[in-house]
């Protein structure tokens, strides 16, 4: 009998936890809400009618979405024929023959992946091998063929002193650079990471993003040399779009924009995209109130479908360099900018005007992440930068 208490104890406990769990309230991206970012009501996109719509129209995956439930962070194969997905906090893969059939026989990826705050996976050609996000931290696993079960997976190192949360892995199929969308500092960035061990990473840069604009989860293409990702201003509803670049030893530089048969404007959201090797095929999840419970997915045939263009690598009023770095970094602008750093939960802890070239000296930092704000007299921007 005495241990009968304790134990009623722990699990009354334990049951506790699991209703506050449930309680807590998430945005689209499987983020819980901050308290400048509480959701609307929650109503997802109405797709209860089943469309057989032409091939190049958009599709609802009506016989994948479940009602009041996330189906979200979607992954496709090369082929076009199976679809990895998230729905609620588990991974799924459904098929199909072939590209023009609904997706069926649905079927739980694996029963040793966690099923706890999932934020997306990502697979190699031949599905053979999986990266995926849980609680905020990567795993991988492994399996013979995909008609064989996967290994128990193993916690992968990112190493750089990564704060925040983490989202929607990507990477090349070489597996040395890895994408993760982070969340730190109430802003969302797109890390890069570099292979640096069996199990392991380290963080190399953020990418270059246009002014103004918030990044969402994305997805490299097959190829690795385009970035579908999607993009959010203070002044429009979040829109997808492809960066490009045309080696995989370079930055992403020329940015599109999707046109409106995807980007409609009566959407608050389209966000979390993938695309098959050839490009022909894009699924993505419409959202309309910013709740993780209002995800739904959608497939369109993808082309001729490019309208504005922007060359990223233009914008070069302001370069900041080494990143990480671990004496000094170098900020070399046009024009009068003032640079504040914030510690990555948010205390200010230094404040300098800039016009020109000037290094920073951060020898005295601790090591570890830092958000860098740049201020102009027409914009504000943000980035990251890791002290070594």
């Amino acid at each position: 009998m005495k241990t009968t208490k304790p134990l009623f104890i722990c699990l009354f406990l334990s049951f506790i936890g699991n209703i506050a769990l449930m309680a807590q309230s998430f945005d689209m991206n499987g983020n819980p809400f901050v308290s400048d970012n509480t959701p609307g009501s929650i109503s997802k996109i109405s797709t209860k009618t089943k469309s057989m719509l032409a091939s190049d129209s958009i599709r609802p995956l009506t016989e994948l979405n479940k009602p009041d439930t996330a189906d979200a962070y979607p992954f496709i194969s090369s082929d076009g024929l199976r679809l990895y997905f998230n729905q609620g906090n588990t991974l799924y893969v459904a098929s199909r023959s072939d590209v023009n059939s609904e997706f069926t026989n649905k079927q739980l990826i694996s029963s040793l992946f966690s099923t706890s705050q999932m934020q997306g996976c990502w697979l190699t050609s031949n599905e053979n091998e999986v990266f995926y996000s849980s609680n905020y931290s990567l795993y991988y696993s492994t399996r013979t063929s995909t008609q064989s079960p996967f290994s128990s997976p193993q916690n992968i190192s990112l190493l750089g002193n990564v704060i925040g949360n983490l989202y929607g892995p990507s990477l090349t199929e070489d597996k040395q650079q890895l994408f993760l969308c982070n969340y730190n500092n109430k802003a969302y960035y797109i890390l890069k990471f570099v292979k640096s061990g069996t199990s392991s990473y380290t963080f190399a840069d953020t990418m270059k993003i246009p002014t103004d604009y918030m990044p969402g989860p994305g997805q490299l293409s097959k190829d690795g040399l385009k970035y579908y990702v999607s993009l959010k201003s203070t002044t429009d509803t979040e829109k997808l779009c492809v960066l490009k670049r045309t080696s995989l030893d370079l930055s992403f530089t020329d940015l599109t924009f999707l046109d409106s048969t995807i980007n409609s404007s009566d959407i608050l959201s389209n966000i979390q995209p993938t695309v098959t090797a050839n490009e022909s095929l894009i699924v993505w999840v419409k959202n309309n109130n910013n709740n993780w419970s209002g995800n739904d997915l959608y497939i369109k045939t993808l082309s001729n479908i490019q309208t504005s263009i922007l060359d990223v690598s233009r914008e070069k009023t302001l370069n900041i360099y080494p990143n990480p770095a671990s004496s000094s970094i170098t900020i070399n602008t046009d024009k009068r900018v003032a640079i504040t750093i914030y510690t990555s939960s948010g205390e200010e802890i230094l404040y300098k005007e800039i016009n020109g070239k000037e290094q920073l000296p951060i020898s005295n930092l601790s090591t570890g992440m830092y958000v860098m704000k740049i201020t102009s007299t027409n914009e504000v921007k943000s980035l990251l930068f890791v002290k070594k």
